[in-house]
């Protein structure tokens, strides 16, 4: 049975054309192809437009952390312990403004979407960005907490045209260069997370190349995705019955952490552990004092040091 709805953002079928497509039949053309995508079951949007933004907000919380520690650097203890070897005190580099403007913007739009999901449109509030000062930890829960309630009503925000298309353009869109407005996407892209996934042995469902990455969850609980970098296709652990866990299962095995295993902290609260910012505990990690597993961080190291700093 098919869907007689199609993706409301325009997507296509790549390489399929339609009989009066001036590429029809021909595969060195410039039309990428144009016979639409189908919408996923219950949404306006299709398929991997949902799991684009579905990715987004789960990472959300993770690139505004990264970003506030970036832009907070007099607070990482590389900055306090190092040797000054003037009279004078050495101050930080200048912060580029696009890191304090991407955190900014994608905070404002997580919190104009929660408020969206709370009150729906009309509300009298207006969405700020973040607060002058705010931390890396402080700015993390921040996002986070938006971010969840968002996902917690993303299949109807998918079902309402004007919703699915501003949730996906404030989130999930991706713009060349320095954006007027940044999304999750574009911060991902410009400031990489440190986890980086690696290439599944498996060919990619769709275009049948060895370019599907797995990215493990970054916090307990979450689900490991995939991503395909040449076709662009994308899913998760979960999609389709657990289809792509058993698919890649060689990855999950090695790659995905124990979800509830309490010695190991995600970034964030491995800060709030240590009283420190999250650029601090990656500074530990590089140095050794930290072990890191699948972006988390082994809490009896965290304490050990501390002991030992404090004695």
């Amino acid at each position: 049975m098919t869907s007689e709805r199609y993706c409301a953002r325009g997507c296509t079928i790549r390489g399929e054309h339609f009989a009066a497509c001036p590429d029809y039949g021909n595969a060195d053309g410039t039309c990428r192809g144009c016979v639409p995508v189908e919408a996923r079951d219950g949404a306006l949007i299709c398929e991997r437009c949902y799991r684009a933004i579905r990715g987004c907000l789960e990472d959300a919380a993770d690139v505004v952390g990264h970003l506030r520690s970036i832009a907070d650097p007099t607070r990482s203890s590389w900055n306090f312990d190092r040797l000054v070897l003037s009279g004078r005190i050495e101050l930080p580099a200048p912060v580029q403004a696009s890191i304090i403007d991407a955190s900014d913007d994608i905070v404002k739009a997580l919190r104009a979407w929660a408020l969206y999901v709370q009150f729906g449109y009309g509300h009298p509030w207006r969405a700020q960005g973040l607060e002058a000062g705010a931390d890396a930890a402080s700015s993390h829960e921040d996002a986070a907490a938006c971010a969840d309630l968002i996902l917690t009503d993303l299949d109807r925000i998918a079902n309402n045209h004007d919703a699915a298309l501003g949730l996906h353009a404030d989130i999930a869109a991706r713009t060349p260069g320095d954006p007027d407005r940044w999304t999750v996407a574009d911060a991902l892209a410009r400031f990489p997370l440190d986890d980086q996934p690696r290439t599944a042995e498996q060919p990619c469902p769709e275009c049948a190349r060895l370019t599907v990455h797995v990215q493990p969850p970054r916090r307990g609980g979450n689900d490991t995705r995939y991503l395909c970098r040449s076709c662009g296709w994308v899913a998760n652990s979960a999609d389709d019955g657990g289809l792509w866990a058993h698919v890649f299962r060689d990855e999950i095995e090695r790659e995905e952490p124990t979800p509830h295993d309490p010695g190991w902290l995600t970034l964030a609260d491995a800060a709030r552990l240590a009283h420190r910012t999250p650029a601090t505990i990656r500074h530990w990690a590089d140095k050794g004092i930290v072990t890191k597993r699948d972006g988390r961080y082994r809490r009896d190291d965290i304490t050990t040091h501390l002991e030992g700093t404090a004695a």
